[in-house]
């Protein structure tokens, strides 16, 4: 399974917040964001993984989200620059379908599921394409994608 590296991807997006307080710069928008990559990769990493099984992708992925609910949650406090809020939003929105497809995955892979589990991960990385154009529009260079290698 490699829903290791697609994962990653989403949490790399899972951001930390700016109070509620002034707009940051794009450029400061930036900094923020790949700070935040930086965090959820270690914090990714640090998830236990066993071999290859249903239940153990489950067990992963229920870790992995509470890392990604924790971090969209931080990534949805930042503030972007005026001109660069309609981009945000749309990558707000990624985020919060990739945390939806990421429950997903975990139910099917509770229910032994391969073949829905299987669609979720091709979605997961339709997402991940989408998240990583967005990124880049945004100036972000610290979150764009990983290898390959599964958990």
């Amino acid at each position: 399974m490699k829903v290791r590296a697609l994962a990653l991807g989403v949490v790399l997006l899972a951001g930390c917040g700016n109070g509620g307080g002034k707009r940051l710069t794009s450029a400061e928008l930036a900094r923020k964001a790949d700070a935040i990559c930086a965090d959820q990769a270690r914090r990714a990493d640090a998830i236990p993984r066993g071999r290859a099984s249903a239940r153990n992708a489950a067990g992963y992925l229920g870790a992995l989200i509470t890392v990604v609910e924790d971090g969209v949650g931080r990534f949805h406090n930042l503030r972007p620059p005026k001109a660069r809020s309609g981009t945000y939003g749309r990558l707000l929105d990624v985020l919060d379908q990739q945390l939806e497809t990421l429950h997903g995955a975990r139910s099917a892979a509770l229910k032994q599921n391969r073949a829905l589990y299987a669609k979720l991960l091709d979605q997961l990385r339709a997402e991940r394409r989408r998240t990583v154009l967005l990124e880049q529009r945004l100036g972000f260079t610290g979150c764009l994608p990983l290898g390959s290698s599964g958990p």
